[in-house]
């Protein structure tokens, strides 16, 4: 018994459009088997795009919050390091050294969002 392409549904050899979703029916009709396989195909494919796309989402995140906590370092060191320069001369190296984290690990997280876009552009 032949299938509607499109939608899968019955059809006879006499018809020429579905009953159902009005497709055409000259191209050719298929088997239900066919049409089943090439249902499958086409679920994990778009499965497998979904995948990718949520994947793509959680390294975007995971760049966000890093580059979040170098943010919050920096300004940690700024402040200490203003502190440092109105009162005590000595702790300059902490605020420095909170200061020197914090660009490393921003510049890490803008170097890996570049790289990361470049290997993997949105869908």
């Amino acid at each position: 018994m032949p299938y509607c392409q499109k939608c899968g549904s019955e059809v006879t050899e006499e018809m020429e459009h579905c009953p159902k979703c009005g497709a055409s029916l000259k191209l050719r009709a298929i088997s239900r088997e066919t049409y089943e396989k090439y249902e499958k195909e086409e679920k994990t494919e778009r499965h497998e795009k979904e995948e990718k796309t949520e994947k793509h989402e959680k390294e975007e995140v995971s760049r966000f919050w890093i580059l979040i906590f170098g943010i919050i370092i920096v300004i940690i060191g700024a402040t200490s390091l203003i502190t440092a320069l109105l009162d005590l001369p000595s702790s300059w190296r902490g605020a420095v050294l909170l200061v020197s984290i914090g660009i490393v690990i921003i510049l890490f997280a803008i170097y890996g969002a570049m790289k990361s876009s470049r290997r993997n552009p949105r869908p």
